[in-house]
């Protein structure tokens, strides 16, 4: 049997984790979540709490994984290989060094190309239409190591945040099914050896990051919407002091552009019934569907439009 241990706290490392269990020949000795104190820090956190009755691993909910107790743990069990999915926390060298198959991680994002984190959310926003996710030997540098496999997949209007992240989740426990079995029949995988300078580096984001830029085209603001909409906190803007979500929308340009020239960006424009509300943006309107007020009551845009008095003329303005 081989020894396994899994790290990650998110949906995305329960269901890399539950394909390791059902395979023959791994045996699941500990995982590594994350404290409930971290659940809204980190979007699609989980519990593992059921797979641990049923399987008989051993349980660790930590706030790092790097603290020493949970290295000793990790000493202890002298596991076969590592897994890391879902987090972003380095290993330390002298756990890397433990495990005889490595340690292997997935990464949102198709190496070399594209390294750092909120790779998926990234992926929206510079209107990608194809994307890729990767395994790769962990490293003491975020995602140097050698690549093990890349699995891409299309990018559509359609498409957001949640749809991203379960064609994430299907390519990457499809590449990891190979591995598992490339590991039990003779101990190794493929590995690609990566160069200092490839890529670029994305960096994570910050709550901040989501205000709402009414000056921007009405596809860039579709981008900014669908990339942070649920499970993640959600795009915003200020209606006078009240920040209110954005959760879903679509666009309009060149409409009878001519007609809206003069009107600043970021006023509402009236209700397109059965869909939503029209916000002025530099090159025509974006319709807002969804919304939320600062009671985190979620509204259809024409309903919210209707319910809260808005009227043609308000305007939306980012928070000085």
């Amino acid at each position: 049997m081989i020894k396994t241990v899994v790290i990650g706290p998110t949906e995305h490392t329960r269901l890399c984790l539950e394909e390791i269990l059902k395979t023959d020949g791994y045996q699941v000795s500990a995982v590594f979540g994350s404290s409930i104190s971290k659940k809204h820090k980190k979007a699609r956190w989980t519990t593992f709490n059921d797979l641990a009755e049923f399987y008989k691993f051993e349980l660790i909910y930590c706030n790092r994984f790097k603290d020493p107790e949970n290295i000793k743990i990790i000493q202890d069990l002298n596991p076969d290989v590592i897994f890391e999915f879902g987090s972003s926390e380095l290993i330390p060298k002298d756990v890397l060094e433990i495990p005889k198959y490595g340690c292997i991680g997935s990464h949102g994002g198709p190496l070399p190309q594209i390294k750092g984190g909120a790779t998926l959310n990234w992926a929206l926003l510079r209107d990608e239409r194809e994307w890729g996710v990767s395994l790769y030997y962990l490293s003491e540098k975020a995602d140097e190591g050698d690549i093990i496999g890349v699995s891409y997949f299309n990018i559509d209007d359609r498409d957001d945040i949640k749809t991203l992240h379960d064609k994430s989740d299907y390519h990457t426990v499809k590449m990891l099914r190979k591995v598992l079995f490339d590991l039990k029949s003779t101990g190794n995988t493929e590995r690609i050896k990566q160069l200092k300078a490839d890529g670029i580096f994305l960096p994570q984001r910050k709550p901040t990051d989501a205000e709402i830029k009414w000056d921007a085209h009405g596809r860039e603001i579709f981008n900014f919407v669908r990339a942070q909409t649920h499970p993640f906190p959600g795009a915003y803007t200020y209606l006078d002091d009240e920040k209110l979500s954005i959760w879903r929308g679509s666009y309009t340009s060149g409409i009878n552009f001519q007609d809206i020239t003069e009107i600043q960006n970021g006023t509402l424009y009236g209700i397109s019934y059965g869909k939503g509300f029209l916000v002025k943006c530099d090159d025509g309107y974006y319709i807002i569907e969804r919304i939320s007020d600062s009671s985190n009551i979620e509204y259809w845009g024409d309903d919210f439009f209707k319910i809260r008095g808005l009227k043609n003329g308000y305007r939306f303005r980012r928070k000085d």
